[in-house]
């Protein structure tokens, strides 16, 4: 994709898109070894179940690690059950009749419970089904239901997908009331684990205790912020960032939080950037953030979050935590889990300091854009915080109401 004769405009690849059926040889090869007759429904379902297990497991696997050695998303353009035959199984009556209802049969719901699990538990993101509503012919038997007004009781691939899209899909985030907040003169002492904290309030001291203070470039932060003052950050002569940044030796886990106030969607903005973006939170525009990691070989893996748009003109609170144990990335907006993706091929923090870290840019020095048609947006931030440690689903609520913890 770097070739300027094959993509002289720099297209950015964005997803794999992949079709991991399961159990599209099964027919086949029960043509070719005479086993049509002899065969039951369960052991054909045995057969599917065990191809899941192996070769699509494998072949996701596979994929989510291209992915995420890559840092683009792993879909599924198209997918499920692939029970049907080809040439001279094709107008076996029998054959047909076997493989249309094992499609029908109960156990159909726990294969495709299995399938659609393992596909999470790879990290896969938007699984487009083939197909919705399809009659099962010598075809195939490809429709969650087989006619408008299936009774979900006679359709196990239906009542499979129907309980599994709701632990898949992130959560609703309800609008948020303005919370009363507690002034930051009563915040308790910094704990061991709070490394930065810098409250904005008409400077860019660190309140924590360990001197890791800003450097302000042109930055107006004598602006209203969410609690007090805040720091306005807008064009690429504007930002913050201290050298070398300010993290502890061997760190595993990793938190930031802060409240952000956007003066549009369209642009981006390097929210924090810590070590030439080993560990930041950056917004894309149009709705985009990713919460980023930087691997000790260089490569990036990072979310890809595109659920939440942020209101224009109002503070909203945004949080990303790595919790080294189940090797996972989490977004939190306004308090809320809004993505949580797990990073398998994460070692360990790649350490450059001397790259420090920056607000509103990528590192001290170096900021990108802006670029026609995509600009960098204006925001304003108050009260950020930066931990070596996991924050937990409470301490982030608590942290965008303006508590303590």
């Amino acid at each position: 994709m770097a070739n300027e004769k094959l993509n002289p405009t720099n297209e950015k690849i964005e997803a794999i898109a992949i079709a991991p059926y399961f159990g599209a040889s099964i027919a086949d090869d029960l043509v070719d070894k005479n086993e049509v007759d002899s065969i039951t429904v369960n052991q054909i379902l045995d057969r599917a179940e065990l191809d899941i297990q192996t070769n699509v497991n494998n072949w996701m696997t596979t994929m989510s690690h291209y992915a995420t050695t890559h840092t683009v998303q792993l879909l599924a353009y198209e997918g499920g059950q692939h029970l049907r035959a080809t040439n001279a199984g094709l107008n076996n009556d029998v054959l047909t009749q076997k493989l249309i209802a094992a499609n029908m049969d109960p156990r159909m719901k726990e294969l495709y419970t299995l399938y659609l699990t393992q596909w999470k538990q790879v990290g896969g993101g938007l699984f487009v089904h083939f197909s919705s509503i399809v009659k099962p012919t010598k075809w195939g038997s490809w429709g969650l239901l087989e006619y408008t007004g299936q009774p979900a009781s006679e359709a196990p691939k239906y009542q499979a997908v129907k309980e599994f899209v709701p632990t898949s899909l992130p959560p609703v985030i309800p609008p948020v009331e303005e919370p009363p907040v507690t002034p930051p003169s009563d915040l308790p002492p910094p704990t061991s684990t709070l490394l930065a904290y810098w409250n904005f309030d008409n400077n860019v001291q660190d309140q924590s205790g360990n001197n890791y203070h800003l450097q302000n470039h042109n930055v107006n932060c004598n602006v209203p912020g969410k609690i007090n003052q805040g720091c306005l950050i807008g064009n690429n002569a504007e930002s913050l960032d201290i050298t070398p940044y300010p993290l502890a030796q061997n760190a595993q886990a990793f938190s930031f939080a802060t409240f952000v106030n956007f003066q549009g969607n369209e642009g981006e903005k390097h929210i924090m950037s810590l070590g030439f973006e080993s560990f930041g939170l950056k917004y894309f525009g149009h709705g985009e953030f990713h919460c980023i990691l930087r691997n000790s070989n260089g490569d990036f893996l990072y979310n890809h979050d595109d659920n939440f748009w942020p209101v224009i003109g109002q503070w909203h609170h945004v949080a990303c935590t790595y919790n080294p144990t189940d090797k996972t990335l989490r977004f939190y907006v306004d308090g809320q889990l809004n993505e949580a993706f797990v990073v398998p091929t994460f070692d360990s923090f790649k350490d450059l300091p001397q790259s420090g870290m920056g607000v509103g840019c990528k590192k001290p020095g170096f900021c990108e854009g802006p670029v026609p048609g995509f600009p960098i947006v204006t925001v304003t931030m108050d009260e950020a915080k930066l931990y070596t440690t996991t924050l937990t689903d409470q301490q982030v609520l608590k942290l965008s109401r303006g508590e303590s913890f």
